[in-house]
């Protein structure tokens, strides 16, 4: 059944509408995560598989082939470069399954009623799961090395809230371009294998000049991993300049959530 209203919903009433169909969120959330690891060998391995793999590659590059004295990590390379790199592989997750929901799902979308914004935050909630499964391990491996837990961590939880909203913001803004433009499909890949050179993942940002601290701090990201690294592990906190990447997702957010509500209306014209 079609509710047809003359009121035109603010993002407030909207944003309303979609809590209201949690429930359809956690049955997605349950179906996607069931399908994900169905008759696999490996499962929840897969889940680490991706950080270990990457975290050895950079390892044997900056620490044995590239002079990285000048750097002086506070904790092991090894711990720096996996920290970053779950966060990373967080977001890149997030983006890539919520930047391509709405095609992934369009039988679904023609057949029932149900505000489209529930699709990327299924995916972000789900790249969330993988990303707690991982920090998990970082935490063992980290008291195997001999690097002590900080009590700073209970401050984690915040964190992957910002991360979530971080690439929930993108992924609206990916979601909806997908759905109208279909090269977003195949540029997303690029955006996430670019991205990461941008982002502070295998290497400090002690080693950017001051002047150029700003270009990196506008990507969110580049905060956000620092400030993983600071709650697991009491790193040297994050400069001020952080501040600035969180602003940028704000503005994504409000923005991205305006641009799609257009697409949703048009929607059946693009499918």
């Amino acid at each position: 059944m079609s509710i047809i209203t003359t009121k035109e919903q603010g993002i407030y009433e909207y944003l309303k509408s979609v809590y209201h169909f949690r429930h359809l969120v956690l049955i997605f959330v349950k179906r996607d995560f069931k399908v994900k690891y169905a008759q696999t060998l490996l499962g929840f391995l897969w889940i680490i598989i991706q950080p270990l793999t990457g975290v050895a590659i950079f390892t044997f590059f900056f620490k044995y082939l590239i002079d990285t004295s000048s750097w002086s990590l506070e904790i092991p390379y090894h711990i720096y470069a996996f920290c970053g790199l779950i966060a990373w592989i967080f977001f890149s997750n997030s983006l890539q399954s919520a930047g391509t929901s709405l095609l992934q799902e369009e039988e679904l979308i023609k057949k029932v009623y149900f505000p489209k914004l529930v699709l990327p935050i299924v995916r972000t909630i789900g790249a969330m799961f993988d990303f707690l499964f991982s920090a998990l391990v970082l935490i063992v491996i980290a008291v195997l090395s001999g690097v002590s837990i900080s009590y700073c961590i209970v401050f984690a939880p915040f964190i992957l809230i910002l991360t979530a909203i971080i690439a929930l913001s993108v992924s609206i803004w990916m979601s909806a371009l997908t759905i109208r433009f279909r090269d977003f499909h195949h540029i997303i890949p690029y955006l996430i294998g670019f991205g990461i050179w941008l982002t502070p993942v295998f290497y400090p940002t002690t080693i950017i000049p001051e002047s150029y601290k700003w270009l990196i701090y506008i990507n969110p990201m580049s905060g956000v991993i620092e400030l993983f690294r600071w709650s697991f592990f009491s790193t040297t906190a994050p400069s001020g300049l952080v501040a600035l990447g969180f602003i940028i997702p704000v503005l994504l957010f409000i923005s991205g959530v305006i641009y799609f509500r257009k697409v949703e209306k048009q929607l059946s014209d693009y499918l």
